[in-house]
């Protein structure tokens, strides 16, 4: 069973996982216009609100580069293979337009973000209950519980690293907690 399957396995009952992203990936649209959409209202709202937070807490102003609405605006309205390349390069226009002033040993490097030690940290059974408690799972009646158990399992005893599922699933009981 791949990763994928894994996750929406445990998704059981009325609540379907297709009826959760249906909004976002709609048949009749373009894919990668679809997952523009899905990234910019999961991923970039949240992470802009960390940063603000975590900069606010220590008196620190922080900004983040290239996201004045103008040329957000602008760079959505950019062709598909300006945003990704035939070999799936992100940000190729903007790594071909610095190409003379950047290194290439940066601009074809991986990228490296700020990871947190999620598998250690879901390798500890006790934290593990604590972030994600059996009942409040079951109260919201659309986990599989056995599927549950198994993925737990599954991670703490080595066999297969479930912490990004975890993470997921304890997100998502601070968000309908």
């Amino acid at each position: 069973m791949g990763d994928v399957d894994s996750a929406l396995s445990l998704f059981e009952g009325e609540h379907r996982y297709g009826e959760i992203f249906a909004p976002y990936f709609s048949t009749e649209e373009d894919p990668a216009l679809a997952m523009l959409y899905f990234e910019t209202d999961n991923f970039l709202v949240k992470n802009l609100h960390y940063l603000d937070r975590s900069s606010m807490a220590y008196g620190l102003e922080s900004r983040v580069p290239y996201l004045d609405h103008e040329l957000v605006e602008w760079a959505a309205g950019l062709p598909e293979h300006y945003k990704l390349d035939r070999r799936l390069r992100s940000k190729a226009i903007l790594k071909d337009a610095y190409a003379d002033v950047i290194p290439a040993y940066v601009t074809k490097r991986r990228k490296a973000g700020f990871g947190m030690p999620l598998r250690s940290l879901f390798s500890n059974p006790a934290l593990l209950d604590r972030l994600l408690p059996e009942a409040f799972c079951e109260s919201l009646g659309c986990i599989d519980m056995d599927a549950l158990r198994r993925i737990k399992s599954e991670h703490l005893n080595g066999e297969k690293d479930q912490s990004a599922l975890m993470y997921a699933l304890v997100v998502l009981g601070v968000a309908v907690d």
